[in-house]
């Protein structure tokens, strides 16, 4: 894993990109995703929008609560599954099933609509081997993906 040290220009010092601002293959998953919510990334997320759609490193981003590190998250899903990859899972955790629930469906409504098929996997839901495995996104609370992720060769 390689991760990237990133320090943020002060806002004042950085134009926020439109949503609309990206390749035109993902204009309209950007829009369907974003645009119900605004019209430009924030700062940090403009910094960040050219590093994700190129996809070639890990990234770690520690930012304040409330500063857009999930909508990172979503460029990242997007920019993963534009190609329609095949083999490759995002996997979201979150510390607590409540979270991880309200984020499922939310994000079944926003990446559901792109094709993408969601599966919430906490200690409250019974998943098995085939939606596990036909899932393009995982969310899931730490503890449990650890005890799936140990599994994950048996699923097979």
């Amino acid at each position: 894993i390689v991760f990237m040290s990133f320090v943020p220009c002060p806002p004042h010092l950085t134009r926020h990109r439109a949503i609309t601002d990206v390749p035109e293959h993902l204009r309209e998953a950007f829009s369907r995703v974003f645009s119900p919510r605004f019209s430009h990334f924030n700062a940090m997320q403009t910094q960040l929008v050219d590093k994700l759609l190129q996809g070639q490193d890990s990234l770690a981003v520690s930012a304040p609560t409330g500063t857009g590190k999930t909508v990172v998250f979503e460029i990242a899903i997007l920019a993963l599954f534009a190609g329609k990859r095949s083999g490759y899972k995002a996997v979201y955790l979150a510390p607590s099933k409540f979270l991880v629930a309200q984020k499922y469906k939310e994000w079944e409504e926003k990446f559901g609509a792109l094709g993408l098929n969601l599966a919430e996997v906490t200690g409250d839901t019974t998943i098995g081997n085939h939606e596990m495995a036909s899932a393009d996104i995982i969310l899931s609370t730490p503890e449990k993906w650890d005890s799936v992720s140990r599994k994950w060769n048996e699923m097979e």
